[in-house]
Order: C-alpha cells, then sequence, then structure tokens
C-alpha cells in the first residue's frame, strides 16, 4: 500500500474492499482506523470503501456510527447508507432521515435516489410509500 514512500488511498480502497467481500469487516475497521493521513481517511473512494463493507456484511448500525464520525458530506456515502437500509428492521425510517439529510444538503433527487428509496421501501414492506 505504499506509493513513493508514502501510503495511497487507491491500496486502502482496494485492501478495504477486498476486507469485505472475504467477510472481514472488524479488519477493514482496524485498517481504516490505522489510517494516521487525513487526506486518505476522508478520500470518498476509503470512505466508500469501508462504509460498503460494513453494509455487505450485515453491519448496517455501525456503518451509520462510522459515518457519523467521517463528518463527509458525500452523496455517494448517503447512498451506500440508504441502500444499507433495506436490511435492517427500521430500515425505511432510517432511509427517509437520510433523504432528508441529503435535501438539506442541497442536493436534488434524481433516479439514483429515488430508485435507491424504492428499493428500501420494497425491502421494508412500505409499498404504498414506493408508490408515493
Amino acid at each position: 500500500m505504499q506509493q513513493h514512500g508514502g501510503l495511497n488511498f487507491a491500496s486502502y480502497s482496494s485492501y478495504i474492499m477486498l476486507m469485505g467481500k472475504n467477510l472481514h469487516p472488524k479488519k477493514a475497521l482496524e485498517i481504516y482506523n490505522g489510517i494516521e493521513d487525513r487526506l486518505i481517511k476522508v478520500n470518498p473512494s476509503v470512505c466508500n470503501s469501508v462504509l460498503g463493507c460494513l453494509n455487505r456484511n450485515d453491519k448496517i448500525e455501525k456503518s451509520f456510527e462510522l459515518f457519523r464520525h467521517m463528518k463527509h458530506d458525500g452523496l455517494m456515502l448517503l447512498l451506500i447508507l440508504i441502500s444499507g437500509c433495506a436490511k435492517i428492521q427500521d430500515g425505511y425510517t432510517k432511509a427517509t432521515e437520510l433523504v432528508q439529510e441529503l435535501k438539506h444538503k442541497g442536493f436534488q433527487m434524481d433516479s439514483v435516489i429515488y430508485g435507491t428509496i424504492i428499493s428500501v421501501c420494497a425491502s421494508c414492506n412500505q409499498c404504498k410509500e414506493a408508490e408515493r
């Protein structure tokens, strides 16, 4: 994970994704928490990888907790969290809170966001809400 004597974000991102695919979310978190370079730690690719790893391994609550600590305003990160809501019991409620956060941050609703919300609605038996 070194490039020109330093660590590089692409290596971190790839390694964290590999940990997620191999069902090692704890190791992925250890790697992420061990990143000392702030610019690498807040890199969208690295953040997306660690949140995606947690979601993929049904660590949704940990994903939410970590997201709050990231203090990152990226749309992709919020979409990853919204899609993870499909896997938890009160997912629809949490997803609608995240949509409100998107709107508050000035993001416009688009087909990707709507599609993600519809998927959460379907997974959480909120078909009436999906129709709205």
